[in-house]
């Protein structure tokens, strides 16, 4: 399947966090797992690259007042499938592939970087998202 409009879904929200993400930050890094891989006594590489594959998802998200990044956050949280290891299904596209994969993720701690304050709200910088495939 090539791209179909959207670059990440939480549940089945496809359109609703192309909105929030700084296109030109959206990057998919493709890890391959290999497993007693070694050097033989020529210095000759002999892989066991496993089929399982590991994905890293990261984005930025645009500059949000709280009560945007409130409602983009809650939209995450609403689909953990472990909310304590923030552990969530994502389906991404991913640019080497021109394709979708759908993985189980962790989101590791973010950093909210505050831009300035007025009275009641708080505006953010660029706040950066990461999902982690197990």
């Amino acid at each position: 399947m090539a791209f179909s409009g959207y670059l990440i879904k939480i549940g089945a929200n496809d359109t609703f966090y192309n909105k929030y993400i700084v296109g030109a930050t959206y990057k998919v890094t493709k890890k391959i797992i290999d497993v007693d891989s070694y050097r033989d006594a020529n210095g000759v590489l002999h892989r066991n690259a496993m089929d399982h594959l590991s994905y890293t998802i990261e984005f930025e998200v645009k500059p949000l007042d709280n009560v945007r990044m409130e409602t983009f956050m809650s939209s995450i949280r609403s689909n953990f499938v472990t909310a304590k290891e923030r552990k969530v299904n994502v389906t991404f596209y991913v640019p080497e592939d021109n394709d979708y994969v759908t993985a189980s993720c962790y989101m590791p701690d973010i950093d909210y970087n505050i831009d300035h304050l007025t009275a009641g709200k708080i505006f953010y910088k660029n706040t950066t998202i990461k999902f982690i495939g197990y």
